[in-house]
């Protein structure tokens, strides 16, 4: 609509919507001589949130706000559907450990009838017995039997834990004196490593400690056998005992602690050795043999007592495992409290400590001599035996003292110095040995130009293929596998020396020499071939001998006797003369010349020694040797 200004020269229009708009204005006069109209286009603009662009980023806004939620309206039920599958898959799991600890339990409860009329009748037969050999067998026996009656014991132990079936029954007792006491059954073994046993308590006047005695034992007897293990000879062993006081969050505690100076365990180790059947299988540090078993027990016995257990290692260093006991009550049911009161330990004849301290003590084992000396008028062969569990050398060392004489080591490292030191004929090396294992010290033994040329025998309780293999390659010549039968231990020995005098015997018998023949490791083929060489290049020289071929070949004279030896069945000398023969031999095969002339080529200044050496090698003179070469080509 039109509007009149009157006096006005302004107009104001507001709240116009966004769009193109014409501005008109006509003159009030029409008498004046002007144009009667004038008009203004305008466009007015939309704010910002109202354009072309504001809305295409609102689509977008709320396109990907709806593909959020679906992404992750997604992902919501596939994290539903996948922790539903690993639920079903960690029961499916449980399922099959529990079906696992069953077979365990009764297997294990299958075995103990077994074993109980393997020790009863072992036990009878030992007093029957005047001979000490044969009660020496029966103790190993005996010895073995409860060793695994003890380790039924534990996995039926373990099963009862699983399925809640244990039961704690403690009593009030005074701990520190018990622990104390228990460490007296180990003193003897301590002493026979020469370790130092001690024990400090800051506790004695501690208020009572509810344990199940019977389970402390086990706790304290596994803990404490450990140390003992992993702890060389002249170490120390501490065991000490002190009061946590309480807090408003936690009650007090009885704090056992038990630090040795031992092996010590990797840090990469240390989360994983409260599981079971978890074992530290590096033979660096593996200084006797375990199932994996005890401390998992005793992490649980620990537990089973509202107590916990914690362990800090450092490889070469040692390890100190830390047992914490509440005092008091008031942490425990009705059912788990006995009302008896235990002060005085007694020990009986079927004690659990004393078999723990029988097995420390080496069971009677064979000692090693260390002085290693041989009679010269021994006639037998020597033979190395590498194995660290005492009764299994005492067990093989029976099998074959009758032929050999027998030098034990109870590592690789020990094995290795005694085998550059004796030269044994054969050695026979169990593979999972603390400091120095089976495999490299046949590795080691197989590329040590002193003692390469001795046969390996691999005797293990590793039966897998792939073991088999990797013994072999390591240059193992033989592969025997635990439990094995005594009369093909036998047969395996005979035979890899009765092999190695074959190649003996063909190298010296054989006019044509080809050292990859007669040898077994690269390494002594190598020391063959520079020694024939070193020879042929001397034959003519009837001065060449022992101390120029030593001097030539960069080794002593004692060193080259002994690998010729071995290796050839011939001393230095014997070989020089042998090679000269053979040589002569060929020589007279050629035609070369007359014998005096073969003769004088191969360093022989005497006709006459030649030829009796000649017959002595071929079982002819070198003139009818030259008939019978002759007959042959016609």
């Amino acid at each position: 609509h039109w509007v009149d200004a009157f006096t006005h020269r302004n107009a104001r229009y507001s709240g116009i919507l966004p769009g193109d708009y014409v501005f008109r204005v006509r003159r009030s006069n029409p008498m004046l001589n002007h144009p009667n109209e004038a008009a203004l286009h305008i466009t007015i603009l939309p704010p910002w949130w109202k354009t072309i662009w504001a809305y295409l980023g609102y689509a977008v806004f709320i396109l990907s706000l709806l593909y959020v939620v679906r992404r992750y309206e997604l992902n919501r039920q596939r994290l539903k559907l996948n922790l539903e599958m690993e639920h079903q898959q960690w029961e499916k799991l449980q399922e099959l450990d529990r079906a696992k600890s069953r077979f365990f339990a009764n297997i294990s409860h299958e075995f103990r009838t077994p074993l109980s009329l393997i020790l009863g009748p072992a036990e009878k037969l030992k007093t029957q017995f005047r001979s000490l050999d044969i009660k020496k067998e029966i103790d190993v026996i005996v010895r073995n039997g409860k060793r695994l009656l003890q380790l039924v014991n534990q996995l039926l132990d373990l099963s009862k834990l699983e399925f809640g079936k244990m039961q704690l029954k403690a009593s009030p007792t005074s701990v520190v004196d018990l622990t104390r006491f228990i460490i007296t059954a180990f003193e003897s073994a301590a002493h026979n490593k020469n370790i130092e046993l001690t024990f400090a308590s800051e506790a004695v006047n501690a208020g009572d400690v509810y344990i199940d005695r019977e389970k402390f034992e086990q706790i304290f007897a596994n803990l404490l056998s450990n140390a003992l293990k992993f702890t060389p000879k002249n170490g120390e062993i501490t065991v000490s005992c002190s009061e946590i006081e309480p807090t408003a969050n936690d009650p007090g505690y009885l704090k056992i602690s038990i630090r040795d100076n031992g092996i010590g365990i990797g840090t990469d180790h240390l989360p994983h050795i409260f599981e079971r059947f978890y074992q530290v299988d590096d033979a660096e540090n593996r200084a006797y043999e375990g199932t994996g078993i005890g401390l998992a027990l005793t992490k649980e016995l620990v537990e089973l007592h509202h107590g916990k257990v914690e362990v800090s290692s450092e490889l070469g260093v040692g390890t100190q495992f830390d047992i914490y006991f509440p005092i008091g009550n008031a942490h425990l049911s009705t059912d788990e409290v006995v009302n008896e009161t235990v002060k005085q330990p007694n020990i009986s004849a079927d004690d659990p400590r004393l078999f723990y301290s029988e097995v420390m003590q080496n069971g009677g084992g064979v000692k090693i001599n260390p002085k290693l000396a041989i009679s010269k008028t021994e006639r037998k062969s020597t033979l190395l035996l590498a194995e660290d569990n005492p009764d299994m050398r005492h067990y093989i060392r029976s099998c074959l003292q009758e032929r050999f004489q027998i030098i034990e080591a109870e590592n690789g490292r020990d094995a290795l110095k005694i085998a550059k030191k004796v030269v044994p004929v054969v050695i026979i090396s169990d593979v999972m040995m603390p400091l120095v294992d089976g495999f490299e010290l046949c590795k080691r033994i197989k590329t040590n130009e002193r003692i390469s040329h001795i046969p390996v025998i691999l005797l293990t309780a590793k039966a897998a293929h792939e073991d088999m293999l990797s013994g072999l390659e390591y240059g193992a010549d033989d592969y025997l596998t635990k439990p094995f039968d005594v009369k093909e231990l036998q047969l395996r020995v005979n035979n890899t020396i009765k092999q190695r005098q074959r190649l003996q015997k063909r190298f010296q018998q054989t006019v044509n020499i080809v050292p990859s023949e007669v040898t077994v490791t690269p390494i002594d083929k190598r020391f063959l071939e520079k020694a024939i060489k070193i020879v042929e290049t001397h034959l003519s020289d009837p001065e060449f001998d022992t101390k120029q071929m030593a001097l030539e070949m960069g080794v002593s004279r004692s060193l080259l006797h002994m690998k010729l030896k071995a290796i050839t069945g011939f001393a230095t000398r014997e070989f020089i003369r042998n090679l000269r023969l053979k040589r002569a031999a060929r020589l007279i095969e050629r035609n070369f010349g007359n014998i005096a002339q073969i003769a004088y080529e191969v360093g022989f200044n005497s006709l006459s020694h030649f030829s009796k050496v000649f017959r002595i090698q071929f079982g002819k003179t070198p003139s009818e040797y030259a008939l019978t070469i002759t007959d042959d080509q016609k």
